[in-house]
């Protein structure tokens, strides 16, 4: 079916065509008169692109380290803070016992270079606080001391170690980060650790980078931390500065129409975007990164730079210009010349590409035009031979009715969706002791020669392998396209599996009794069919309680399998379908919900036709203990 749906589709693309003999002389005056633009526009996104190449080539590694120095700066503080809560909550260090209490803080102090300053409130006592450059300790009253009482709410209330949003501070006229640590000793707020560290170490970094970039590190995205101009912002103004207050006109635009990139890396670790800046339009290129973790708001850092894509660009464009005349004198000498050499070896990547439609792969490699002295010709025939032989390779791993189904009829088809269908789970008895002790290669031998064997079956018989499921398999009837017998072709893969596949377990048994044995479990209900994942990696599947009925069918089978190397069961359901009487049915349990499962004790005919036909005498079922 789907092969005369793609032959009634070729059909139709061939009504109304014109060969390339015709088109080329047509289109050679719309080739002169278009043959500038297209040539200007590539000129145009080739520099743009290459400008946007080269900055993301070290945009990571400049925006990796001042994320490293930020995070050298930030959470250094917070461990040692949490480890001088535990040391006070723990009693190792009695606020009460003044002067060692003094002498441990203005240690703690000291010993980061970044902290201008620790305070510690209790919880019936004073606001306390020892800075950097006074080796002694202040104490204030808690009623007088300026957010004393709102820190210490915001501590009972429950929440944890936190950061606060950077400020300005009034003495120093320079950006303080404040850390609030809750100190508790047997789940009792004890008291509170406020720490004030400057952003000093991060501007120093800041200061000695390269000087063709600017970088910068936000606070909510408007609010500058870090910048080679923050210290001017901050003396003219009050509070830290806002992108557009510290005489930056590239940063006051980086959220201002911005643009992505022509050309995205997926390997790069900064977000990259890039935006028109000032009456010249001089374009500036944004690296940055979003870092969470210091406080409700996202911290982030990064750079920007002058792209040079607009001078660049006109360079091109002026060359182009000039170029253009002699661009257009050429195109119409060879004009002719191209098109009688285009068009005899078009036709044959025409077949070659109809006959890789239709998933004739065999068929695609021309030879004659892999040795063509046109490079285009030659290249195009060797990428379609490397695509015959890749989607070839491909066909092995995708059920080649499903590549047929997205082909035809398009990806709606395989949309999930509620089928009627019959399910099909096959596994091999014994795998684990078999596996034990043997290499990889021949396991994998073992398991490719039985599903060599049980895969064309399946696909002759109508079915579709939907997975493999280690040493077993999952089969699936009328889940692509609705078939009313699916039960019935279900049935007849599942006898032609044991007639054909019996011997040959039986051979392999009598040669080593660790050999694996087979058992194959049918269900018929409704099942969840479609693509099923996420939009990088898809899978047409099948999902739902038929599923794991057929799977629980196969499994019931171990105690009953006997001497028999392939043992056949199957459901209730699946047996009113077939008609199939209860004669040579033995009952193996009821699953939930009241589905009867059977294990099917005597041959059965050999077709699905004759699945309604008395059955005739098995072997006798025996050493039960043997199934594993």
């Amino acid at each position: 079916m789907p092969d005369r749906r793609l032959r009634a589709i070729r059909k139709t693309r061939g009504e109304g065509a014109y060969s390339l003999q015709k088109l080329l002389p047509a289109g050679l005056g719309l080739l002169m008169l278009l043959a500038l633009l297209p040539v200007m526009a590539a000129g145009f996104l080739g520099a743009r692109d290459n400008t946007t190449r080269l900055l993301r080539a070290s945009s990571d590694a400049v925006v990796d380290g001042l994320e490293e120095q930020l995070r050298a700066t930030l959470d250094p503080v917070s461990l040692q803070m949490a480890t001088v809560a535990r040391y006070i909550g723990s009693g190792r260090i009695d606020p009460q016992s003044r002067e060692e209490f003094r002498r441990f803080m203005i240690g703690v102090v000291t010993g980061q270079s970044h902290i201008v300053g620790i305070a510690f409130l209790e919880a019936e006592g004073p606001f306390r606080r020892w800075s950097r450059d006074r080796a002694e300790e202040t104490i204030e009253p808690r009623k007088t001391a300026p957010g004393a009482e709102e820190i210490w709410t915001s501590a009972v209330t429950g929440e944890g170690p936190v950061w606060h949003r950077p400020f300005v501070s009034e003495i120093t006229q320079t950006p303080v980060i404040l850390h609030r640590q809750p100190v508790l000793r047997e789940g009792r707020l004890l008291g509170v650790l406020m720490t004030a560290l400057t952003s000093d170490s991060i501007s120093d970094f800041v200061m000695n980078m390269n000087s063709g970039i600017t970088p910068f590190v936000l606070v909510d995205r408007d609010t500058v931390i870090v910048h080679p101009n923050i210290r001017n912002a901050m003396i003219q103004g009050k509070g830290l500065p806002g992108i557009a207050a510290v005489s930056d006109p590239a940063l006051a635009a980086i959220w201002t129409d911005p643009r992505r990139p022509t050309l995205r890396d997926p390997h790069a670790r900064a977000q990259t975007h890039w935006s028109w800046v000032g009456a010249g339009y001089s374009a500036y290129q944004y690296h940055y990164r979003e870092i969470a973790g210091y406080g409700p708001y996202p911290w982030i850092v990064g750079f920007h730079q002058n792209s040079l894509a607009t001078f660049r660009e006109r360079l091109v464009v002026e060359a182009l210009f000039y170029g253009s005349g002699l661009v257009l004198l050429v195109v119409m000498a060879l004009a002719w010349f191209m098109g009688r050499l285009a068009a005899r070896p078009a036709e044959g990547i025409a077949r070659a590409a109809r006959a890789l439609e239709g998933l004739e792969f065999d068929a695609v490699r021309r030879p004659e035009l892999e040795a063509s002295r046109v490079a285009e010709v030659r290249d195009t025939a060797h990428a379609l031979s490397r695509a015959a032989l890749a989607l070839k390779r491909f066909q092995t791993y995708v059920p080649r009715v499903l590549i047929q189904q997205l082909m035809t009829l398009g990806h709606d088809r395989t949309l999930a969706q509620d089928r009627d269908v019959t399910i099909l789970f096959l596994d091999l008895a014994g795998y684990t002791a078999f596996a034990n002790g043997r290499s990889a290669e021949a396991v994998a031998s073992y398991l490719n020669g039985i599903f060599a064997q049980v895969g064309p079956i399946i696909e002759q018989g109508g079915g579709t392998i939907d997975k493999y499921t280690g040493d077993g398999l999952l089969a699936v009837w009328g889940a692509l396209t609705e078939d009313p017998d699916h039960a019935e072709r279900a049935w007849g893969a599942a006898l032609s599996i044991r007639e054909a596949m019996a011997p040959e377990m039986d051979r392999m048994l009598a040669a080593d009794p660790r050999n694996c044995r087979m058992r194959i479990g049918l269900h018929s209900g409704r099942v969840l069919a479609g693509d099923l994942g996420f939009k990088g990696r898809m899978d047409y599947t099948v999902v739902g309680r038929t599923v794991n009925l057929a799977q629980r069918t196969q499994a019931a089978l171990k105690s009953m399998m006997g001497t028999d190397s392939v043992v056949l069961g199957l459901t209730e359901t699946t047996r009113r379908r077939l008609s199939l009487p209860l004669e040579g049915l033995a009952r193996l349990q009821e699953a939930p919900g009241g589905e009867i499962l059977y294990r099917v004790t005597t041959a059965a005919p050999s077709t699905a036709e004759g699945a309604q036909t008395s059955l005739s005498p098995s072997r006798a079922i025996s050493d039960p203990a043997r199934a594993s």
